[in-house]
């Protein structure tokens, strides 16, 4: 009887390295390492995630080992709960999310601790101390708004961008390109609510009003004055009662400039 023999395409060939090269660069899995050096000294990683205090909400706190090697494995467990473990050829830790959250809140206030080996260019695995970190009992905003902003070029691609803690989520609250590429300034939130906001922006184009942002209704003040400019540095709001906005509102405020955005944070 004849042996038949198949002859796999170029393109099938393509395809079965690429997994290979995923499962040997991407896998997450456990591994039994019975023979290693004892390092005395925690490894060296970036960011320095070490000896500091974890919201239970936060997004996987991912690292780059910053120790010479070829193959890096990570344990990472508290007092309650199944480990992680990260398998990587290549010096970046990536956490797989969903054990991740399920790690944190089952152990709030409990203590996180992550072993760090590496095998050298000699073959011989070696362990690291142990890195010791706190989760907190308590979770932190979900949200936080800043400024991103070219430092090469002078207002150009900057904008008031959102991010999501936990996880890595970002999106763009408002764009620079809206505006003819004016300049995001100050923006600042009444007791850190995202239902009242204000913002300074200045164009070529619109002037330099303020944005002025309550739920999802968008506003323009002109900030200009026979002594001022009109070009706020910081913002100084009357928290009053009946009138969270002060006088600022009802002597400036100009409806000229509506911006299609809305500052309130997505669930």
């Amino acid at each position: 009887m004849k042996r038949k023999y198949y002859i796999l395409p170029p393109v099938g060939i393509t395809v079965v390295l690429l997994v290979v090269l995923f499962c040997s660069v991407f896998h997450n899995g456990s591994l039994t390492i019975e023979d290693y050096i004892t390092i005395d000294t925690p490894a060296r990683i970036h960011p320095d995630y070490t000896s500091t205090v974890i919201p239970p909400n936060i997004a996987p706190l991912n690292f780059q080992i910053k120790e010479p090697g070829k193959h890096f494995y990570a344990e990472i467990y508290s007092q309650n709960g199944k480990t992680i473990y990260v398998n990587s050829h290549n010096p970046v830790i990536r956490i797989p999310p969903r054990p991740w959250r399920k790690l944190l809140e089952i152990n709030r206030g409990q203590k996180l601790n992550c072993d760090i080996y590496v095998k050298d260019k000699n073959n011989r695995w070696c362990k690291f101390k142990t890195i010791t970190n706190t989760i907190a009992k308590d979770e932190i905003d979900r949200y936080l708004v800043y400024r991103k902003i070219n430092l090469c070029v002078a207002w150009y691609d900057m904008g008031i961008y959102q991010r999501d803690l936990s996880c890595y989520n970002e999106s763009v609250v408002l764009h620079n390109s809206t505006y003819n590429y004016g300049c995001s300034n100050c923006h600042s939130f009444l007791n850190n609510s995202p239902d009242n906001m204000v913002m300074q922006i200045r164009s070529t184009k619109y002037g330099t009003p303020m944005l002025m942002g309550r739920g999802n209704e968008i506003s323009a003040v002109n900030a200009k004055t026979k002594v001022t400019p009109g070009k706020c540095g910081f913002t100084v709001l009357n928290n009053s009662s009946s009138n969270p906005w002060g006088s600022l509102e009802t002597t400036w405020e100009k409806t000229w400039l509506r911006p299609k955005i809305s500052p309130r944070c997505s669930a």
